[in-house]
């Protein structure tokens, strides 16, 4: 691990040029900040994380594979081999298993206990599957950006429509549900970020307007939030205006997937270069020094 240094905010127009070194402004000084992982220590371009008892998960786009990091070991779960093209999301639900979906292949997958994974939901309407959330009642509910739809998929393997084109929803990027049943959903093609409650009443919560949501994290009644189009993490409390915590310029401003241990230490991942398969996990960890033990 190696700490990165903070930058001033009048270091902005220094360092807002493409192929820049990697620089990060962190407006709520706060945290310390660190890299964890790195293309050499075996990640690709990452783009979903998703944090559950002591270890991350890592959608790794651009390596086609879903890896787990305890804070020492990094252990690919299932790649190419089992037809994984572009994982981009992930969440395990109430009995441990663990889904994802993949932008590429298309559906609804679950990683095996005997290693890989298989897709367990398919068609066209889950074409181009993007965000995933656990339904409390034991389905899961699917983002397709291509079919504009939110599918849940039953424990069956059966699917049903949900919400998305009655709510507007053109591309859902990233879901996750709240502790009382609603469900948020950032849609990432009309810069939207909506709560459906669980009787099913949508509001629209108010964001700035160059907030384009890509990925969102919820930590109790924080909502954790990045835009991969300005290279911004935000922190959104209560549904209130969500403030900048953290800018990321150079070689990490395409900023993805970010997850949130109850602790408050912040994972975002980096795609640098997803051709190349070059990124970078970083961690922002509260009134703490980076290098030091955390989440």
């Amino acid at each position: 691990m190696r700490a990165l240094a903070a930058l001033a905010s009048l270091t902005l127009a220094a360092c807002s040029a493409p192929g820049d070194e990697a620089a990060v402004v962190l407006y709520d000084r706060g945290y310390a900040l660190e890299t964890v992982l790195e293309t050499a220590d075996g990640i690709t371009s990452p783009d979903g994380l998703l944090w559950h008892e002591g270890s991350l998960y890592i959608a790794d786009e651009g390596g086609s594979a879903i890896r787990k990091w305890d804070g020492r070991q990094l252990t690919t779960l299932a790649d190419a081999s089992s037809g994984l093209m572009s994982p981009e999301d992930l969440r395990i639900a109430s009995d441990g298993q663990l889904y994802f979906t993949d932008d590429s292949a298309g559906g609804l997958w679950r990683v095996l206990q005997a290693g890989g994974a298989e897709r367990v939901a398919a068609g066209a309407i889950l074409a181009g599957s993007e965000g995933i959330a656990v339904d409390p009642e034991g389905g899961v509910e699917v983002g397709s950006g291509e079919s504009e739809r939110i599918l849940r998929v039953l424990p069956t393997g059966e699917t049903e429509p949900f919400q998305g084109r009655r709510w507007g929803v053109a591309k859902p990027e990233s879901m996750v549900r709240a502790a009382d049943g609603s469900l948020l959903v950032a849609d990432n093609r009309e810069d939207r970020l909506i709560r459906i409650s669980s009787a099913g009443a949508m509001r629209e919560l108010s964001i700035p307007a160059d907030l384009s949501p890509e990925s969102i994290a919820l930590a109790g009644d924080v909502l954790w939030i990045t835009d991969s189009h300005n290279g911004r993490l935000y922190r959104m409390e209560r549904d209130q205006p969500p403030e900048t915590v953290a800018l990321f310029l150079g070689d990490f401003a395409n900023i993805n997937g970010v997850a949130a241990t109850a602790e408050g230490t912040i994972y975002v991942s980096i795609q640098s270069d997803l051709d190349a398969g070059e990124g970078y996990i970083v961690r922002l960890v509260p009134g703490s020094v980076a290098g030091a033990s955390s989440p």
